[in-house]
């Protein structure tokens, strides 16, 4: 499968657990929660282990559409400082293996989403997911097209670094900063993006 299927078959997942999440009735709900870093982190990922947290889902979902094996799934937190991860256990052992990796993804709330691409460029995986939100304002309109070129400065200097050639497969999902709450995403450092229309 190509890694460009796989972001395709993410951004599915995510817009089709965001639809059934963000419904007419939790809208309050969720607009609020979102203000709040903290709590909107807490609801992206759950770190109680319970892996009911959205992107939880999403992952779920992920490693469901792949799981051609129906191995046993996992999904982990904050392992290397990696806010998620998604896999399937090798049936050999127990262990989280790297190659057993089908996905990893990072969640920023703030302005910082440099830091995020650090810690996924420096992993091998079918496909790297980073949920980030636009803070561009009237004096900063520019704001994500400059966040989305130094990200891409980022891998460029790690691939010259290693001899890499490029092959990693990013999905951006940049939330905005609105009132209302709305996704859209753009696969590896691209212009154009997928949007997802509001509810």
């Amino acid at each position: 499968m190509s890694q460009h299927n796989l972001a395709i078959i993410f951004w599915t997942c995510f817009c089709t657990q965001w639809k059934q999440t963000y419904t007419h009735e939790k809208k309050l709900f969720y607009n609020e929660l979102y203000h709040q870093d903290r709590a909107w982190t807490a609801r992206m990922f759950d770190k109680l282990h319970r892996n009911d947290g959205f992107l939880d889902q999403v992952i779920f979902d992920y490693l469901t559409a792949l799981n051609v094996k129906k191995t046993r799934q996992f999904i982990a937190h904050e392992w290397y400082t990696i806010d998620a991860l998604g896999g399937f256990e090798a049936p050999s052992n127990d262990d989280y293996t790297q190659s057993s990796l089908s996905v990893l993804v990072e969640h920023e709330n703030g302005k910082d989403v440099e830091t995020e691409m650090w810690k996924l460029s420096h992993w091998k995986v079918p496909l790297k997911v980073l949920v980030f939100y636009n803070h561009a304002t009237d004096r900063s309109a520019d704001w994500l097209k400059e966040k989305l070129a130094e990200l891409h400065n980022i891998q460029s200097r790690i691939d010259k670094a290693y001899g890499a050639k490029g092959n990693d497969k990013y999905l951006f999902i940049i939330g905005s900063k609105d009132e209302d709450i709305s996704f859209k995403a753009t696969a590896n450092f691209g212009q154009s993006f997928l949007n997802y229309p509001k509810p």
